[in-house]
């Protein structure tokens, strides 16, 4: 997405805004929209599930599930380093329905964004906020720097950064 905005031949995006991307291109402009903090899913008799949050630190020693790409594997390392702490992706899915089996079947616990568990249905699993720390990624509208895309391109990026 970034690559096709970055040469015109899209006007917008919404994204991951990677502040350490951000700095070394000038091509964009990224207006955050909203955080999007990271979650656990784990099954429902876990013992965690009683919470109402789950500490990073009770993650240890537990095999964690994460998305291939995205910032979630990013996250999880940083956190485990800054934390002194022994995190790791014994899984890597492609799909959030793959990374639900694991968590139903009792393989993993699932790292992933809230965003993606806002249609989580399923009777056996929960989503659980992550804290201490409380780790977020900021989701951001994505454009050209320069504002060469015309008055409807910008019409269309004013409303979305007022109304999101």
């Amino acid at each position: 997405m970034l690559e096709s905005i970055r040469e015109g031949r899209t006007d917008l995006g919404i994204g991951v805004h990677e502040p350490e991307a951000a700095e070394n291109d000038d091509l964009l402009r990224y207006q955050n929209l909203f955080e999007d903090e990271i979650v656990v899913v784990i099954r429902r008799d876990d013992p965690l599930a009683k919470r109402k949050s789950v500490d990073w630190s009770k993650l240890v020693d537990r095999d964690l599930a994460v998305f291939v790409r995205g910032s979630v594997s990013d996250a999880l390392q940083r956190t485990g380093m800054a934390e002194k702490l022994r995190l790791t992706a014994a899984y890597r899915m492609e799909y959030t329905e793959s990374l639900y089996a694991l968590v139903r079947n009792g393989l993993a616990v699932a790292v992933l964004p809230s965003l993606y568990t806002m249609h989580l249905h399923d009777p056996e699993l929960i989503a659980l906020r992550l804290d201490k720390p409380r780790v977020t990624r900021a989701i951001a509208l994505i454009s050209l720097a320069d504002d060469d895309r015309g008055p409807h391109v910008r019409a269309c990026r004013e409303w979305i950064a007022a109304n999101f």
